[in-house]
């Protein structure tokens, strides 16, 4: 067998290994140090609960061309502010971008095949965003397309 051959063999069985079925999980005190117990979220005020605060962007990685964004690499600073009345601003290099309102469903996973959490802007100009996993210091966000992206935060 060919050298290629073997290689594309090679990285499709290690894509095939490498998806799962995990639902968006959270440890069950919200603590980094206990990421091995989690629970399933489907308590969507919980989800709301873990939500607030003010989130850092740490990088986007996706697209077709498997990109990878990061403050570092594209001179950005990020946040998203979520407040108890839902309402959220949106800022970059600490220039508001997008304000309104915000509310949390449930919106089929087209990678999952299941529902997760999912966060609607009132802002038509910002994309409804799937909550792919929530902790109390770490929220990641996808546009759930196939060839999508998903942006990473820290509180």
């Amino acid at each position: 067998m060919s050298k290629s051959i073997k290689i594309i063999l090679c990285l499709f069985v290690m894509t095939a290994l490498s998806c799962t079925d995990n639902e968006t999980e959270i440890p069950q005190n919200n603590t980094p140090q206990n990421k091995q117990s989690t629970n399933i979220v489907r308590d969507i005020g919980n989800t709301n609960t873990l939500l607030k605060g003010t989130w850092i962007w740490t990088n986007t990685a996706g697209g077709f061309a498997g990109t990878n964004e990061t403050p570092a690499s594209t001179g950005n600073t990020k946040t998203i502010v979520f407040s108890g009345n839902h309402a959220y601003q949106c800022a970059t290099n600490g220039v508001t971008t997008s304000q309104g309102t915000y509310s949390i469903g449930t919106k089929y996973c087209i990678h999952y095949g299941i529902y997760k959490p999912s966060i609607d802007f009132s802002d038509p100009m910002i994309e409804d965003q799937t909550i792919e996993r929530i902790y109390a210091w770490e929220l990641i966000l996808s546009d759930d397309y196939f060839d999508g992206y998903t942006s990473r935060y820290i509180k």
